[in-house]
């Protein structure tokens, strides 16, 4: 062999020595043999070894082999044992296919050939084997199956179905195709492909065109429409070729895409294009795309028209044609960042078709393939000449905007980490007294007065502390007239650090007036709210009073016509009625609170009214307080209800009499004043304008805050018990508030108090002529009257009184009962008396369903509410309107008075 241990010791003169039970040719013949033979002794060491075996396992030489134990050569233990195993188990190794290891740690397959034999003249046992590198087999098979497998797999799980045909019969299919169908391969193959078609036209065309391109060209492709398993029709790309070039014999194979949502892509990209067409040819900025020369490709119209030019005279040029001269360079470098991807908004001066120079921002975009290759551009451009002229002007004017700087309202400064000054504005330096050239350079606490240095220099010092601005409102001067907003920002460096304070501040005072008086009307209309809902309880609760009071009055005075003046009943029954009278008083000044008080407003002269008071006040105040009325030129004209302004002056001058149980002065003032908008005597819910300001002033104990704030709510008073009703004020409120006017107090106390009556001033009117002079003694009549009252007690008052005095009287609870017997009383119906508020309909529409059968019908309202005054619009037409509570005298001379008034045109009596 090429090497042997017995080489090695004896040093014989052909290295590997020979064999000893073989003739030398058969060395020889080893020697140069493309197999790796060996032999081993018991032990497994190996002790020959021929060149072919060397260079198979990659060694220099013997000496790397020599007693080497063969287990060493084995790519892993498992190889070699299960090699040993055949070897000891049947004594042999024919053909057995194993891996060795080379020197560099690669696999090595071998087909092993080994016998166990005698040795030498004791007969030890000796191991000969052959080893015959099957690598490149084992390669060539193990690539073939893994090409097999991998090619099956790739059919299976290509995303296209794949199939082949033979005579239009699908013999075979992959997984894909099957998905894509909705069938199983059991349900494909062996079946005819009409199946697959949308319909018989798409099966023939399929058959002719790609049958015969298939066999003129290496691969044929169509678009097809086949039909799914449920029906739904799909878009597919059909591709074939036959089996054999050329021959139809042996089939067709065929790859099947799915492109219905490409069809849909399609279809949609196109319905893009277009809106994407209209929408550049009509936006307001320039549109242009560049192909990868920086060839105008595309341009629209607007982008055009900036430079003069029409589309197709752009279209193909390059945009260098366009550009300014100075610009080009410029332009040359936004070229190259497109192409790096780098491309940013830019100014560019373009060259118009006239010469004139436009200006644009652009904000370019590089457009790349899918392989990232540039393959052009794209930029919005927005015309920006004007601005551009703009900046022009105001880089002209800077100069006098520097010099607007300086004269800014606010005060400027600008100071370091010292706090020392580095600049101010003149504005800053003025509030001290100093120009800015006399602040720089000084600190802080030389500039500030005392207190308001140390303020500063602990706000300062929190700012450069927290790196965080800061702001508020301070007062500027001592008195606290003067308050400023102030804005303390840090000032820093790229870095991050704190290098200065910036300090802004301006007056502010009078905008904390306006709050001030914003929180003024809020809560004058807090009042206001809370007094409406007071008024309305009071009034609801007078309302219901009132029925009461007109049936008890009535009742009384018909039982008083019925008697006379000498009998023993009659006494009792005028003290009824006395406190009846009392008690109408009270709801009056419920009502009034409620602002619901029956009114017969006019318009009067206020001065006259107070002069004709002044004797009745005189007696009301008593001889320890000294009554001045003042007028102040021409007072002017009011709108009011006499007796309630009257009835306010007294309540008030009582009130100022119980302020002042020493005595004192009480002074009654009366003039003319004008109440802008934001007078702080209007409340939000009266107009500005001329007013009649009546002022009530005393000398007495004042009031304080809290007792101010109360003094106009129902049935508060701060008298004793039995020494008043908290009424008198509430019913002075009501009253202004109805005559559209405003009333204010001011008090102190053990200082007195004034309260203002504000009523509107208005033109004076003619005198009304004067009311004729009532009857004496009971009104009769004959005609028929129907009463419709929801309240019985009030509703048998008045049937009762006028049964009394001759009239037919028809009645009714609700109005649908009143309408029936209109339509059914088979006599004439002469007056009809009726609420004005009732449950299912009101008394106004009553009335005109009435009149529409009954045309001559006369009408009297009823209300414990001022219905004239509410329901004005509502009540138009009426004959008459009285208020409850009413006697029944008032009652006979309404009911008189509305049938006994002339016809008139309007009703047709």
């Amino acid at each position: 062999m090429a090497a042997s241990s017995r080489d090695n010791e004896q040093g014989a003169g052909r290295q590997g020595g020979t064999m000893m039970d073989h003739p030398s040719w058969c060395c020889e013949l080893v020697d140069h043999l493309p197999v790796g033979f060996y032999g081993a002794d018991v032990e497994g060491r190996i002790l020959e070894a021929n060149p072919a075996l060397i260079d198979m396992l990659a060694f220099s030489d013997f000496h790397a082999l020599d007693h080497r134990p063969l287990r060493e050569l084995f790519f892993t233990d498992e190889d070699y044992r299960r090699w040993r195993g055949t070897l000891e188990a049947e004594g042999s190794i024919q053909g057995m296919e194993v891996r060795l290891r080379r020197r560099d740690g690669r696999p090595l397959w071998v087909e092993s050939h080994v016998r166990i034999l005698a040795r030498g003249g004791d007969h030890r046992p000796w191991q000969e084997g052959a080893f015959i590198d099957i690598t490149g087999r084992r390669g060539a098979a193990e690539s073939l199956r893994r090409s097999e497998a991998t090619l099956n797999t790739i059919l299976q799980i290509a995303p296209a179905g794949i199939g082949q045909v033979h005579n239009r019969v699908l013999t075979w299919c992959n997984e894909s195709l099957c998905r894509m169908l909705g069938y199983d391969s059991a349900q494909l193959v062996g079946r005819s492909t009409r199946m697959l078609y949308e319909d018989e036209d798409q099966f023939d065309r399929a058959g002719r065109e790609m049958a015969e391109r298939a066999l003129r060209e290496p691969v044929a492709s169509m678009d097809a429409r086949w039909r799914r398993s449920d029906g739904e029709v799909i878009d597919v790309l059909l591709s074939a070729a036959a089996v054999k070039a050329g021959d139809a014999a042996e089939g067709f194979i065929f790859t099947a895409v799915d492109i219905s949502q490409t069809k849909r892509t399609e279809r949609a990209l196109a319905a893009s294009e277009r809106r994407f067409r209209e929408l550049v040819e009509t936006m307001a900025e320039g549109l242009g795309i560049a192909d990868a020369e920086y060839r105008f490709t595309y341009v629209n119209r607007r982008f055009a028209e900036m430079l003069g030019y029409s589309p197709e005279a752009m279209v193909g040029r390059s945009l260098l044609d366009f550009v300014r001269e100075d610009h080009a360079a410029a332009m040359r470098q936004q070229m190259r960042g497109r192409r790096a991807g780098q491309a940013r908004p830019y100014e560019l001066a373009w060259r118009a078709a006239d010469g004139r120079t436009v200006w644009t921002i652009s904000a370019p975009k590089g457009m790349f393939d899918e392989q990232g290759r540039f393959v052009g551009s794209f930029g919005v451009l927005t015309d920006i000449t004007d601005r551009k002229r703009g900046e022009d002007a105001l880089r002209d004017s800077e100069a006098r905007y520097r010099t607007l700087v300086e004269n800014l309202p606010q005060r400027i400064s600008l100071r370091n980490t010292d706090r020392v000054y580095i600049t101010c504005n003149v504005k800053y330096a003025s509030d001290f007294g100093l120009t800015p050239d006399q602040v720089r350079g000084r600190h802080t606490d030389d500039i500030l007065p005392p207190e308001m240095a140390r303020v500063t220099a602990a706000r300062d010092a929190r700012v450069l502390q927290t790196g965080q601005p800061a702001e508020g409102d301070e007062p500027f001067d001592e008195g606290g007239k003067v308050w400023i907003h102030w804005i303390t920002v840090p000032v820093k460096n790229d870095l991050g650090e704190v290098t200065g304070l910036l300090c802004i501040y301006w007056d502010v005072s009078e905008q904390r007036r306006a709050a001030a008086e914003q929180a003024r009307l809020l809560e004058q209309l807090r009042r206001a709210q809370k007094m409406e809902a007071l008024g309305r309880l009071a009034s609801g609760m007078a309302h219901d009073f009132n029925n009461q009071l007109t049936v008890i009055g009535g009742y009384c005075d018909m039982l008083l016509l019925g008697l006379g003046q000498d009998d023993p009943a009659a006494p009792a029954l005028r003290e009824i009625l006395n406190a009846t009278e009392r008690s109408m008083e009270l709801t009056g000044s419920l009502l009034a609170l409620g602002r619901k008080h029956p009114v017969a407003p006019q318009t009067i002269d206020p001065a006259a009214v107070i002069g004709e008071l002044t004797d009745t006040l005189a007696r009301t105040l008593g001889e320890d307080i000294r009554l001045s009325i003042r007028t102040a030129g021409t007072v002017g004209f009011v709108k009011a209800d006499r007796s309630q302004l009257e009835q306010a002056v007294i309540n008030m001058a009582i009130n100022a009499r119980d302020a002042m149980a020493r005595g004192g002065d009480l002074v009654i003032g009366l003039s003319g004043v004008d109440l802008p908008p934001g007078d702080p005597a209007l409340d939000v819910d009266v107009k500005p304008g001329r007013f009649v300001e009546l002022l009530v002033r005393d000398t007495g104990v004042g009031m304080d805050e809290k007792t101010l704030q109360q003094i106009f709510e129902p049935f508060f008073t701060t008298k004793g018990p039995g020494k008043g009703t908290g009424l008198g004020l509430s019913m002075v409120y009501g009253f202004v508030k109805q005559s559209g006017g405003q009333i204010t107090v001011d008090s102190t106390p053990g200082a007195g108090t004034t309260f203002r009556m504000y009523l509107p001033q208005r033109k004076p009117s003619p005198r009304p002529a004067a009311a004729p002079a009532a009857q004496a003694g009971p009104l009769t009549g004959t005609e028929t009257v129907l009463v419709v009252e929801d309240e019985q007690p009030v509703r048998q008052f008045i049937v009762r009184l006028l049964e009394h005095l001759g009239y037919t009287v028809l009645e009714s609870d609700n109005p649908l009962a009143c309408l029936h017997l209109a339509s059914t009383y088979p006599e004439s119906i002469d007056l009809l008396i009726s609420d004005v508020v009732m449950p299912d309909m009101r008394g106004p529409q009553v009335a005109h369903e009435f009149r529409g059968a009954r045309p001559k019908l006369r009408v009297l309202f009823i209300s414990g509410y001022s219905e004239g005054v509410e329901f004005g619009q509502e009540l138009r037409g009426v004959d008459r309107f009285l208020a409850k509570p009413f006697s029944s005298a008032q009652l006979q001379q309404a009911v008189r008075d509305v049938l006994d008034a002339p016809e008139t045109q309007e009703d047709g009596r």
